[in-house]
């Protein structure tokens, strides 16, 4: 509005006619369409041309009024007012004006009002030289002077620039404007030249039929009245005062308003209801200059079937803003036949060096609703950043359903640049009362950055509920994502999620994820939950590290709180580490209770790790109940540490299946983490409720400190065990062989349903990143992301009947998946870049022309090592959507002839690990396959199926294993290169010794130095090879005021191999065990296992009772080595039935020792013993000032081949009958005063008890003394 130049003194009084129905449209009419009823006005007709000159003309402006204007298809009208600022046609008459042809006019600003409406037919064009004025005002008014004589005002001789307009409205119903298009194409008749702006001003406003509004740079204004008032109207903002409502508008059936052009223009919006179906808002930065604002405000607003606003910048000028406000809705719902989906873009797409950013949203209405697959993207594509989201509303904002493709309802202010100088992401920030997002297909919120530019964050602010739901039907996640994915060194930084809301409510597989698959660190989630946090139906939080590169960053951190949070039907909190990175942390802070049904709270090292580290699982709740399958854990799977578990609370409850575990599953791993648990009372219900560590390998059992006011174990148990079992029977020779797995063979076993593969490589499992498989039909292609884990790059070789191969690629993308087949009748395509081939990647819409044909190769020739790369230009479908998402995908398979090539391979590509090379014969059939392991080429062999990882590699063997076999075979000893038969066995005491001794192939030596790292050798290749060292179990370690444990509960510690259990420390006031409970240390192998753990009962504080009833037992067992010691410190130490015993049954060791010192010692029907079979039994100390046993208790330390052990008890009332005082036996005779004795009256009736061997007592006429 700036080149609109008005006289401050000019004043305007309109003429109210009233409003007519109809008009009458037919080229007939001609003749009579342009009627002046201004003397000053001349109309010059000629040709269906309308010359319009004269009028009254007051300095710079020109003021024409009319009877009749309409134009007509075919005619022109042509306002001869060059050199004036404004022009003002006013159509006096009693009707419509119908405008559908040639207007020009070289007025800066051209004004055309007619108060009983305005008719743009589809043929009319204008040419103007400046801005367009269409309104049905009664009034205009540029001043604020009030003077209505249009006499007086015309004849002010000063006329001065006024820079706004205001336009009057004097009827309750003014006169509308519609402006149609053609149904068949898209026309720009209705535009004005750059920067200047065109404007619809009136009652009701309808747009329809593809009709095309076109202000490029400039503006484009829709203002929509429904009552007298007056509005003041300035470039970029419009007053409004005195209206009682306003209009509705309309625009549809593919109408466009378009002010796209070197800089985004404005558009400017108000009405009362806003309507825009099937139709678009265009304000695209084209060049330098930054695009504009789009303003819209109403009482409700629609966009409706594909209705969409696009503000975003193709170059280097910033893309614009939008602006929505509305006091009801504000709505976004369906798509069009095009599966154009409504909603909004503000994206930045240039990848010149200096791009424009995306612009910013900003949405605030009472409710806000995204449905049916309507999205807001804000993302980038190149160097600029992306934008912000910006949503308020009073009552709810809501993001739900998807699109006939399946994509959700949406936002996104990802960078998608993959070079470079990538943008950074822009940022989301929600608040309502209620926030609720519901759907599945691609992320509901996505704030990722897939190459060096940093991802965005994700504010979510709900004053009641935040709510995030998957598709009830089961079929996809319903996901809030903010990772860093670039897999290649300078991955940007992950995005944090931060969610406050007085209630949490995740379900159907809701999912907030913030991941890093490169070098990038993850980002933070951090919620702040009032009152409470509710995940249901396997919805969950996650934080994730993927990169298998040196320079994998860590995964992000997770914070909540909330003062109830509620975990149930499999949904899970998890950090996890799937490759080098170290995990993240989780912090949960609950001021009232934790409640888990059938869930879990994770920390993982997976499997397909290599190097990761586990993270810090900490827990602070005023309860926490874990029910039926539930558990807090921490795994390594790999060689990485699992993380720690710290939980402190007031109460803990386990039942069911439910445990807190920390483990190691795989044979060379890490360490398991230590538990710790701070509580006022510890529950145990159930025979699987369980609070444990392990080893399954190398790494050592972490362990487990709990300081606890009471403990309660109903069937529980608490344990530390090294699990890995070197020693393995087999029935015969051919089941020992069916049951090893060697270099070559193949492992797959189910991960999150679908199978995952891993090779076997000098007994260990590698996971195999790219794939192969072999089909013989589309169908089972197609079926083969049903089955397995299919990754980018993985190969299906497709085998016809004829023996011909076809190789399809998997292309595999956030944004796009499918099978291509590689087209080898292209020739290949030559780089000498690899970013060249790296920059074909990206989206690509339905009409734009993808660079190379979908399957042709891409050939990298490095001219440094002079090897050569292959990729494969891949069209993957975008998913839910649209479009392509191509991609050059890197082949790591070949095809080969024979063995020899496999060589040849290796001097002529750039192979990466794990590369495979199929052979093929002559005849079309496939002989065998190789992977590429280290440079070296292994064959593969069978592939193997298995329930869980476990049992994978339980089958893998270690130096030191053994096979024993029932029948005449000799038992088999494994060297770490090949199965022997294995010999004799010998004792020394000095590692020194070995070297010095003879040996044979197959004899082991076994040291009684415990001071050395490994104590047992095997003879082979002329050296003594260490055994394979299984990780100790770790210590248990209570401090409690009351310990019960009853029925069949346990604390304990255990090694399966030649790994040390773990030593027990028991601080505790009273301790009672009953039913069958027990406090054990165990080492189990059958050959040259490691030490059994001790126990230590400390309870000299307090009154310290130690009260063993109904079988319960204090053990520590070995079979192969030195039994654990037992040491019992306390004030009373009761056994009813029960025991406490170090034994070795079959080992070298000696029997463990016992020391007992108790005030009060008293034994009945138990036992204590400390013995052997082949070292010497162990000693036995009983220190106490009260010591009572029953006459069948036995206490012993014996050897059934060595040396007896020692039993010394230092009791002083030991001689019990020196103690006793004795009764005097001269009692008073007082038979005389008897009546006749029982016996004599019926001796025959008498009975006797017997109890045992205990007493028999008296016949019934003995007198026996008083009590």
């Amino acid at each position: 509005m700036a080149k609109i130049k008005i006289t401050p003194y000019l004043f305007l009084l309109l003429c109210i006619a009233p409003n007519v129905q109809s008009i009458d449209t037919s080229v007939n009419n001609a003749q009579q369409s342009i009627i002046s009823n201004f003397p000053e006005t001349v109309v010059d007709i000629h040709d269906n041309i309308y010359n319009i000159s004269g009028g009254i003309k007051n300095n710079q402006t020109l003021l024409h009024q009319f009877q009749k204007f309409n134009i007509y298809k075919g005619e022109q009208a042509i306002f001869h007012d060059a050199g004036f600022t404004n022009t003002i046609a006013k159509v006096n008459g009693a009707e419509a004006s119908w405008i559908n042809g040639y207007l020009k006019s070289s007025a800066d600003n051209f004004f055309l009002i007619n108060s009983n409406g305005l008719i743009f037919g589809p043929d009319a064009s204008l040419d103007v030289a400046g801005s367009f004025f269409a309104s049905t005002a009664d009034e205009i008014n540029f001043d604020d002077s009030g003077t209505k004589d249009i006499t007086s005002r015309l004849q002010t001789p000063v006329l001065r620039m006024a820079p706004i307009i205001s336009f009057g409205f004097l009827d309750n119903h003014p006169g509308e404007i519609e402006i149609t298009g053609h149904t068949t194409q898209l026309q720009s008749g209705l535009k004005v030249n750059h920067h200047q702006t065109i404007s619809f001003i009136s009652g009701n406003i309808d747009i329809k039929n593809k009709a095309y509004i076109e202000a490029p740079d400039g503006a484009i204004h829709l203002i929509s009245v429904g009552s007298q008032g007056t509005l003041r109207l300035s470039q970029n903002d419009v007053t409004m005062d005195g209206f009682s409502q306003l209009g509705n508008i309309h625009i549809k059936s593919g109408a466009i308003l378009n002010t796209s052009g070197l800089g985004g223009g404005n558009v400017l919006i108000r009405s009362n209801a806003l309507t825009i179906n099937n139709s678009r808002i265009q304000a695209v930065t084209n060049g330098s200059t930054n695009g504009g604002l789009i303003d819209i405000s109403a009482n409700d607003v629609l966009f409706s079937n594909g209705g969409y606003i696009d503000s975003s910048s193709n170059s280097d000028g910033n893309a614009g803003t939008i602006k929505i406000v509305a006091s009801d809705h504000v709505t976004f719902i369906g798509e069009n036949d095009s599966h154009q989906v409504s909603g909004i873009a503000l994206r930045s797409l240039s990848t010149l060096p200096d791009a424009g950013d995306a612009g910013t949203i900003l949405i605030n209405a009472a409710q806000v609703s995204f449905l049916d697959g309507a999205s807001i993207d804000s993302a980038t594509l190149g160097t600029g950043h992306g934008g912000e989201i910006l949503i308020n509303a009073t009552e709810k904002i809501t993001f739900q359903g998807h699109s006939a493709l399946g994509k959700g309802s949406r936002m996104e202010v990802a960078s998608l640049y993959l070079f470079e100088g990538a943008g950074n992401a822009g940022s989301i920030h929600l608040e309502a009362k209620d926030i609720h997002f519901e759907g599945s297909g691609l992320a509901l919120i996505n704030s990722t950055t897939d190459g060096p530019g940093e991802s965005g964050h994700v504010n979510i602010t709900a004053h009641e509920t935040f709510s995030l739901y998957g598709d009830q039907s089961g079929n996809g996640f319903g996901l809030i994502i903010a990772g860093t994915w670039l897999k290649r060194e300078n991955g940007g930084i992950g995005g944090d999620v931060s969610i406050k809301a007085k209630y949490l409510d995740l379900n159907n597989m809701a999912m907030i994820n913030t991941s890093t698959d490169g070098e990038g660190m993850g980002g933070k989630v951090e919620i702040d939950v009032s009152e409470t946090a509710i995940f249901d139906n396997q919805s969950t939080i996650q934080v994730v590290t993927s990169s298998k590169e040196a320079f994998a960053g860590e995964g992000g951190n997770l914070h909540l709180k909330a003062k109830n949070l509620i975990l149930k039907n499999g949904s899970t909190i998890n950090s996890t580490s799937f490759g080098h990175g170290i995990a993240g942390q989780i912090h949960l802070e609950i001021t009232e209770e934790i409640l888990l049904i059938d869930s879990s709270i994770t920390g993982e090292v997976s499997l397909d790790s290599n190097g990761g580290i586990g993270n810090l699982v900490e827990i602070k709740a005023q309860k926490i109940s874990l029910l039926n399958d539930s558990k807090i854990s921490t795994t390594s799977a790999s060689i990485g540490d699992a993380g720690d578990i710290i939980i402190d609370t007031d109460i803990l409850s386990l039942s069911g299946k439910s445990r807190i575990v920390s483990k190691t599953i795989n044979a060379v791993g890490g360490n398991a983490g230590n538990i710790d648990i701070q509580t006022q009372s510890l529950f145990l219900n159930g025979p699987d409720a369980l609070i444990s560590t392990s080893s399954n390998g190398s790494g050592m059992g972490g362990s487990i400190f709990i300081n606890a006011e009471q403990i309660d174990l109903q069937s529980g148990k608490i344990t530390s065990e090294s699990l890995y079992a070197p020693n393995t029977p087999f029935e015969s020779f051919e089941h020992f062989q069916q049951s090893q797995l060697n270099t070559g063979d193949i492992v797959e076993f189910p991960v999150q349903n679908a199978l995952t593969w891993y090779y076997v490589y000098n007994n260990q499992l590698v996971y195999m990143d790219q794939k192969y498989y072999f089909v013989h039909s589309i169908e089972e292609l197609n079926n083969l992301i049903y089955q397995y884990k299919v990754n980018n790059g993985d190969v299906a070789w497709f085998m016809d009947s004829e023996g011909h191969t076809t190789q399809y690629v998997r292309a595999s993308w956030y944004r796009g998946k499918g099978w291509t087949p590689i087209d080898k009748a292209l020739t290949p395509f030559v780089f000498n870049s690899l970013d060249e081939i790296y920059r074909l990647s990206g989206d690509y819409g339905p009409d734009e022309t993808l660079p190379y044909p979908d399957g042709a190769r891409l050939i990298f020739e490095d001219p440094i090592n002079q090897k050569t790369s292959l990729f494969v230009y891949c069209h993957a479908p975008r998913r839910n959507d649209v479009g392509i998402f191509a991609s050059a995908v890197r082949i790591n398979q070949f095809l080969i002839q024979n063995e020899n090539q496999l060589t040849e391979l290796t001097k002529q590509f750039n192979l990466k690990d794990q590369a495979l090379a199929v052979l093929q014969r002559e005849q079309g059939t496939v002989d065998s396959t190789y992977l590429l392991h280290s440079n070296e080429w292994i064959r593969i062999n069978s592939v193997y199926s298995f329930d869980k990882p476990e049992n994978a590699i339980a089958r893998l063997s270690q130096t030191g294993d053994m096979a024993d076999f029932s029948l005449n075979t000799p038992d088999q000893i494994y060297t770490g290169k090949a199965w022997i038969d294995r010999q004799s066995t010998y004792t020394i005491n000095d590692i020194s010794d070995l070297p010095s001794r003879d040996a044979n192939v197959g004899d082991i030596a076994k040291l009684t130095d415990p001071d050395e790292a490994f104590h047992t050798y095997v003879y082979f290749d002329n050296q003594w090879q260490p055994f394979f060292q299984s990780g100790h179990a770790g210590t248990i370690d209570i401090q409690s005021s009351q310990i019960e444990l009853n029925h069949h509960s346990a604390i304990s510690t255990s090694t399966a191999g030649n790994g040390h259990a773990g030593n027990i420390v028991l601080n505790a006031t009273n301790i009672h065990l009953n039913a069958l409970s027990q406090i054990t240390s165990e080492s189990l192998a059958q050959f040259f296992g490691g030490q059994a753990g001790s126990v230590h009962i400390n309870q000299s504080e307090g009154p310290g009772i130690l009260n063993m009833r109904h079988f319960s037992s204090i053990l520590t067992d070995s079979v192969s080595s030195g039994g654990g010691k037992i040491s019992i410190k306390n004030s009373k130490t009761l056994l009813f039935n029960s025991k406490i015993t170090t034994n070795v049954k079959n080992g070298y060791g000696n029997g463990g020792d016992i020391s007992l010192s108790s005030r009060q010692f008293v034994l009945n029907k138990s036992r204590v013993s400390a013995n052997a079979i082949d070292g010497d039994g162990g000693a036995i100390f009983i220190v106490s000032d009260y010591f009572i046993k029953s006459a069948d208790t036995v206490i012993e330390a014996s050897s059934e081949r060595g040396n007896e052990g020692t039993v010394k008890i230092d009791a002083p009332d030991l001689d019990i009958d020196s103690k006793i005082m004795h009764l005097p036996t001269d009692f008073l005779n007082a038979s005389q005063w008897m009546r006749t004795a029982c016996t004599k009256r019926d001796s025959g009736n008498a009975s006797r008890l017997v109890l045992k061997n205990h007493t028999i007592p008296a016949m019934l006429d003995v007198y026996q003394r008083s009590p």
